[in-house]
């Protein structure tokens, strides 16, 4: 009995770009800043945001 796995290429597929299908996209990080409230938690949103680098263009 063999065991296949698959290969961290074919398990790393990267975020391309909707407008001119780019791979070299990065991940928007806007939660850099520290909130100081209670609700600091309520405030924080999870979505991630991708910007491309060729083109500009920015995506959730």
């Amino acid at each position: 009995m063999t065991t296949q796995t698959a290969s961290p290429a074919a398990l790393a597929t990267p975020e391309t770009c909707p407008l001119c299908t780019s791979v070299d996209v990065r991940v928007v990080d806007d939660a850099w800043f520290v909130i100081e409230l209670d609700r600091a938690d309520d405030l924080r949103e999870p979505a991630v945001a991708f910007s491309c680098r060729e083109c500009g263009w920015h995506w959730d």
